[in-house]
């Protein structure tokens, strides 16, 4: 989902994997100008996803989506811990 003034994208949303019955909702950005067009892109794609009978989750690190989607009525589940691993290969 994208919202566009004058043909430029200014907010999207948009699915990083989904399952049966569930979606994680990711790239979420939208310019600093424009942040208010990210609720009803948000909006719209777990409107999309619910037609789809799948129920829409999120991983934010940014307090001002987090408000977002807290205004949607998603519901936090605590803390996420994210781990980067180093590549077996020698370099």
């Amino acid at each position: 989902m994208v919202a566009e003034e004058n043909g430029t994208i200014t907010a999207c949303a948009l699915t990083t994997a989904e399952l049966p019955g569930v979606a994680m909702l990711g790239g979420l950005y939208a310019t600093s100008a424009s942040r208010q067009a990210l609720t009803p892109v948000i909006a719209g794609l777990i409107q999309s996803l619910a037609e789809d009978g799948k129920v829409a989750c999120v991983v934010t690190r940014d307090h001002p989506i987090d408000e977002i989607c807290d205004g949607l009525g998603f519901e936090d589940l605590g803390a996420w811990l994210t781990v980067h691993l180093a590549s077996s290969e020698p370099s």
